[in-house]
């Protein structure tokens, strides 16, 4: 017969031999877990810091994705809900929107209460959504100046329809403290709205008459000294940087100068950025744009000297945030050699949204949500087909790339670019043969690295032949709509329009 303490010894064995087993168990996991080595990959500094011959500070955020989108406020409801709904669904985290002085203010001292509760609707719902505003406090007024006034009694005795002739004759420049008046019922009235845009392009004669920025100025500082506060950013209206060659100064004056003088005039230290809209036309038809972001040969400006400009004018220890308030371009299926296709007006905004990251740009607003509508009157055709979607809000392909990157690059932050080493045979045609520019921009989180590639000319033309890249292993490769692209033996094909390289950092 075994005795009791036998037994208890023998369990006490068990149980320390049990132990010791789970122990080692333990151990094996996780010297296995600890000995497993994290995907390291070549990073470079910044593209930026070549082009502006300063240091970078990284990691950088990416820019704030924005829409400047026309939302009537006095559609119905559903409508405007539809839009916002839109609008969240492809990744912006921000809506830029007119918020015309005409609707607030139709005659003088008189304020719409209607409008106001629209337009209060409108930015409620959106910031509902999680959307923020960039409020643009526009135009002048038909009774705001003496050109005004006389431009709509002209208009009116000509058989004008009153209501349009108070509209059209809107862009002389107002009494700079009857703006300012404005601007501080907007600010009081509708509390959602805390970021301010002074005027939309008021370096060009469409929305300014004259444009001139000693006038601007004056106009900006009132405004801005009634509705400045902890709360409220106020910035300057972004400036058209398109201009065809022997334009007078009082049709489009030259942006540059604008801003210099501005500059001189105190806004900028007043302002809390400095906005632009940097599209690329041709020298020779500068608009509508239809050139890619990158491209310095055949445009009065690519997006990567505008940028550089404005940083060089400002001044580079200034540290003033730079935001693109509008950027994009055409397209319209119907008429593809009028415009540009649908995947290169997707290419095109990628590429210009994550330069503007690489470059420090704060925000970057996307021109336009939707096609304009059959009844909207434009004297450009152009104007028309600047949407992501069409005006029936179904997505043209710059949606889904839209809305592919931004939800990848969530929590991600710009680190550097990553070192691309070509294979000695790359292809490569005789044209191509003043070299390439490879941008590949990388940005991480804890879990993984977001890897964008893509190549231009050295004069940011597209290139004509694509050429093969070898990718880190435990890589997947993407295209711009999520698209996975296979890769075969360890390589894939690099052209102009982006590829997305995900790698998993363990």
């Amino acid at each position: 017969m075994i005795s009791p303490n036998k037994v208890r010894c023998g369990i006490r064995e068990k149980i320390r031999f049990v132990e010791l087993i789970i122990f080692l168990l333990l151990f094996s996991c996780s010297s296995s877990k600890s000995s497993k080595k994290s995907v390291e990959i070549e990073i470079k500094n910044p593209f930026a810091e070549k082009v502006l011959g300063i240091g970078i500070k990284i990691p950088l955020e990416p820019s704030k994705l924005c829409v400047s989108a026309h939302i009537n406020p006095f559609s119905e409801a559903q409508n405007i809900e539809k839009e916002l709904d839109t609008i969240k669904e492809a990744g912006f985290e921000m809506i830029r929107k007119d918020i015309l002085w005409l609707d607030i203010e139709p005659e003088e001292n008189r304020i719409n209460q209607n409008a106001l509760e629209k337009y209060r609707f409108l930015f409620t719902k959106a910031k509902q959504r999680g959307i923020d505003i960039i409020g643009i406090l526009d135009y002048g007024n038909w009774w705001a100046s003496d050109s005004s006034l006389n431009c709509t009694q002209e208009c009116i005795e000509k058989g004008g329809e009153t209501q349009s002739c108070k509209s059209v004759c809107s862009f002389f420049i107002p009494d700079p403290q009857k703006f300012a008046k404005f601007a501080e019922t907007v600010s009081r009235e509708i509390p959602e709205v805390q970021r301010f845009e002074i005027w939309n392009e008021p370096n060009w004669i469409i929305f300014m008459n004259p444009p001139n920025p000693s006038s601007y100025a004056e106009l900006f500082i009132y405004a801005r000294n009634r509705i400045k506060n902890e709360k409220n950013e106020v910035f300057t209206g972004g400036l058209m940087m398109i201009r065809p060659s022997g334009i007078p100064s009082n049709v489009i004056f030259p942006w540059n100068e604008f801003l210099g003088e501005l500059k001189v005039r105190g806004v900028i230290e007043l302002s809390d950025a400095v906005a632009i809209h940097p599209y690329t036309g041709s020298n020779q038809l500068p608009y509508p744009p239809l050139l890619p972001p990158e491209d310095s040969a055949n445009t009065n400006g690519s997006l990567i000297s505008f940028i550089k400009s404005v940083i060089n004018i400002l001044g580079i220890e200034k540290n003033i945030p730079v935001y693109i308030t509008e950027m994009g371009w055409p397209s319209d299926p119907t008429s593809p050699q009028n415009f540009v296709s649908e995947e290169k007006q997707a290419e095109f905004l990628i590429r210009a949204f994550l330069i503007s990251s690489m470059f420090g740009v704060k925000i970057f607003c996307v021109y336009t949500l939707k096609d304009l509508p059959d009844e909207f009157y434009t004297p450009l055709p152009a104007e028309r087909y600047f949407g992501i979607t069409k005006k029936d809000l179904s997505p043209k392909k710059s949606f889904s790339a839209l809305k592919f990157v931004s939800q990848n690059l969530k929590g991600k932050k710009y680190i550097g670019d990553m070192k691309i080493n070509l294979p000695e045979n790359a292809n490569q045609t005789s044209s191509d043969e003043e070299g390439k520019i490879i941008f590949s921009p990388v940005f991480e989180d804890e879990k993984e690295y977001l890897v964008f590639i893509w190549a231009t000319k050295s004069t940011g033309e597209e290139i004509l032949s694509p050429f093969e890249i070898k990718i880190p292993s435990k890589s997947k490769a993407f295209s711009i709509y999520g698209e996975e692209i296979p890769a075969k033996d360890g390589y894939i094909s690099i052209s102009s329009n982006p590829v997305i390289i995900k790698i998993t950092k363990e």
